[in-house]
Formats: structure tokens, C-alpha cells, sequence
């Protein structure tokens, strides 16, 4: 994340984000409260790590991630997922229909089984036809969005980085 997009991000936030300080101790600046919990959600580091990272308790930093999440929520839901409107989904609608001739429809979902090791005392919560242990990963989205994720991905998994070697030599030679 850049700088400037960091600034942005704290600027939305630090209403938020600031608590007041005591007699006992200066609170925690809202600038290191998003920055723990930005680290938490990019990094997936533990907890643990994160406190001895930032030099606050375990608890102080649990309770950071989960009081920063919620601002986050609370003051960037409407504007990054607005609400749709009726002109909203009857042009979605009239896309759909334009690209894939399937009048009356307003996205596509898709699902996939992400193969979990069982938790404990779990019993068969989370047992599947499959045979295996999963969650299920939803997702849906409007026609033009598909191509952009699709070709997203795409670029990704045929790269040296996202690609199995065998994959890799293979889409190698095709396009040699």
C-alpha cells in the first residue's frame, strides 16, 4: 500500500479509530491501530506476533484488529458497496442480456469446496459429498467484471509465480 493511499485510508478512519488518552497511559494513535490491523488482514500473522511486533498486549491488539475492522465497515460499506438502484439492475440486466442473450438475469454465482483439515469435535459440520472435509467460497458478480477477474487471474496463474512448473513449460511451449 503506498503512502498516499495509507493517508487516504486514515483520513476516512481516524474519527474512528482515536481514543482518548488517560491519566495512566497515551492511547494508541489511530495511524498504528490501522497499521497493526492492515498488517493482520494482509499478512495473516498471528495475534501473538502482531503485539510483540507493535509492543502492545495481546489482548489490546486483538481488540485493535477487531475495533478497526468494524470502522472499517461501518465507514467504507456505502462507499465502496453502494447500494444498487432500480437503473442499476435493469442496466446489469440489459448487459447480461446483450452478451450472453440470458434476458432477465442480474449475475452469475459460483461456488467452490476449499479442502480444510477437520477442527476439532467438529463431528460432520463440515463433511461433504465430496468425501472430504471443506468450506464452501461463494462468489458472484455482474458480466463485465467476469472477464476483468477472469483475465486477472489468468495473467497470474500462467506466470512463473502463479503457475505450477507444469504448467508453466506447458503454456511456454504452446506460445514458443
Amino acid at each position: 500500500m503506498t503512502k498516499p493511499a495509507f493517508d487516504l485510508l486514515l483520513s476516512e478512519l481516524e474519527p474512528m479509530l482515536r481514543k482518548q488518552d488517560t491519566f495512566f497511559r497515551k492511547a494508541i494513535e489511530p495511524s498504528q491501530r490501522l497499521a497493526l490491523c492492515l498488517r493482520y488482514l494482509i499478512t495473516g500473522d498471528t495475534i501473538k506476533n502482531l503485539s510483540f511486533y507493535y509492543r502492545v498486549g495481546h489482548s489490546t491488539a486483538y481488540y485493535i484488529v477487531i475495533e478497526t475492522c468494524q470502522a472499517i465497515i461501518q465507514t467504507l460499506m456505502h462507499k465502496m458497496l453502494p447500494t444498487p438502484t432500480t437503473a442499476d439492475w435493469n442496466r446489469i440486466s440489459s448487459e447480461i442480456n446483450t452478451i450472453w442473450n440470458f434476458p432477465n438475469c442480474l449475475g452469475a454465482l459460483d461456488g467452490k469446496h476449499i479442502t480444510i483439515q477437520a477442527p476439532p469435535n467438529s463431528g460432520s459440520t463440515f463433511f461433504n459429498y465430496k468425501k472430504t472435509f471443506s468450506v464452501v467460497l461463494q462468489g458472484g458478480n455482474a458480466p463485465r467484471d467476469a472477464f476483468s477477474v477472469r483475465n486477472t487471474l489468468k495473467e497470474y496463474f500462467v506466470s512463473p509465480e502463479g503457475s505450477v512448473p507444469w504448467q508453466y513449460e506447458k503454456t511456454n511451449l504452446a506460445n514458443n
